[in-house]
């Protein structure tokens, strides 16, 4: 009983304050410092002056019950208080800071902090997944054509094929050379097939692993994307 209870925010007993010091070079992220007397010097203690160290002369404030000192705490204020030598000096001693990542915050600011970051973040992520959405929307449209036109151009080859056919049966008695030419040209038609069908299976499963990568990270990275031009290089040498 009686007894305070111990304050993380107190200073250490063991402070020897009537040394001269600058109060940001002990901790970097004061800005503004504050002195608020309680009680007054001369009646209730002697000694405890605050004292500014200048070049040309030293400056002292005498402690009265109510006065307010306020200072900036970098070097252009280099100050001591004078050792107290009878009674005790009371004085609330604050400080400031300009930075919001130091400032002073309780419990309840510290959820709601937390809070703000999650519902940004949130925010963020459902703007990624709109992004991705609509690439995956151009993708499988540029995919529909390309199915498509694959569809086109097989029945094209076919019908191609169909004619030549009709045409073997009805003439017999063609050149073993116009022979070998049909040969190759359905050999250059089953290639082109061969080679249509392999770039749009690249392309599908190129759009199924970008599909596939956004879901999992919610994010459009710079390469979940199919190649194109190396889709396109491919078919073209086949």
């Amino acid at each position: 009983k009686g007894e305070v209870p111990k304050d993380d925010w107190e200073m250490d007993p063991n402070h020897i304050y009537w040394n001269a010091h600058v109060d940001k070079a002990n901790i970097p992220t004061y800005d503004y410092s504050a002195l608020l007397y309680l009680n007054d010097c001369h009646e209730d203690f002697e000694g405890g002056e605050f004292e500014f160290i200048d070049d040309d002369v030293n400056r002292v404030i005498e402690p009265r019950a109510g006065r307010l000192l306020m200072f900036t705490s970098g070097p252009e204020n280099l100050h001591r208080v004078r050792k107290v030598t009878k009674g005790t000096r009371y004085v609330l001693a604050m400080w400031f800071t300009c930075s919001e990542i130091h400032q002073y915050q309780d419990d309840d600011q510290i959820k709601s902090r937390k809070v703000e970051q999650q519902a940004i973040t949130l925010r963020l992520e459902n703007e990624d997944l709109v992004k991705t959405n609509r690439v995956l929307a151009r993708t499988n449209d540029r995919l529909q054509k390309d199915i498509e036109s694959l569809a086109n151009s097989a029945q094209q080859c076919m019908n191609t094929k169909n004619r030549r056919s009709g045409t073997r049966s009805e003439d017999t008695t063609r050149s073993k050379e116009g022979k070998e030419k049909e040969m190759l040209e359905d050999m250059a038609i089953k290639r082109r097939l061969a080679a249509e069908v392999e770039f749009a299976k690249k392309r599908l499963a190129a759009a199924k692993e970008a599909a596939s990568s956004s879901k999992n990270s919610g994010k459009i990275g710079p390469k979940r994307c199919f190649d194109v031009e190396s889709c396109s290089q491919d078919y073209q040498e086949n």
